[in-house]
């Protein structure tokens, strides 16, 4: 028995929405974090940065193909 198209579709959804739901969770630590960058540890903000970097590199990819 092979996996139908609804299910994998199904899963892609699924995906997404968990994606964009853990994002939003992230935005709102972020904004905390900025509130108070400056008594974050040098280290945590560095890897803060580092993270925030890969994601605004993926973002350029991921907008030539959004609807």
């Amino acid at each position: 028995a092979g996996v139908e198209w609804n299910d994998v579709a199904g899963w892609y959804g699924q995906l997404a929405e968990d994606l964009s739901q853990r994002m939003f969770e992230v935005n709102q630590d972020l904004a905390v974090a900025f509130e108070s960058w400056a008594e974050l540890p040098a280290e945590g903000r560095r890897m803060i940065v580092e993270q925030a970097r890969y994601v605004a590199e993926l973002l350029a990819l991921l907008e030539e193909d959004a609807p």
